[in-house]
């Protein structure tokens, strides 16, 4: 088990410094696979009109019934870190209003 929370450890901290620095992602040989699957199950993931959505189980076991390739449980939970850590960068962009938006401005907009 030690084994594997190191390797979810390392693999997400490769994920953020490439998103962070934008230098090439160095994947430790033991998780590359595991960020092939995270790559091949994020070609289903679905947006909205502020970005990404995260994965859904359906489409991770949709993937493995498609591939008729069984995931063990620790391998979803560090697909499932990846995408928690590639969302929180994909939202990180988004900044809240300087101001709260007051009845003027609502009816500007909307009225």
């Amino acid at each position: 088990m030690k084994s594997q929370q190191r390797l979810k450890a390392q693999i997400v901290e490769a994920l953020e410094q490439h998103l962070k620095t934008g230098k090439s992602l160095k994947v430790p040989e033991a998780g590359e696979w595991l960020w092939s699957l995270f790559c091949q199950i994020s070609r289903s993931r679905t947006y909205h009109a502020n970005g990404p959505n995260p994965l859904q189980w359906a489409e991770i076991e949709s993937w493995m019934q498609l591939y008729r390739w069984p995931l063990e449980p620790h391998h979803i939970d560090i697909i499932c870190a990846l995408d928690d850590a590639w969302i929180r960068h994909s939202r990180s962009d988004q900044q809240a209003p300087s101001q709260p938006i007051n009845t003027g401005a609502f009816d500007a907009v909307f009225g």
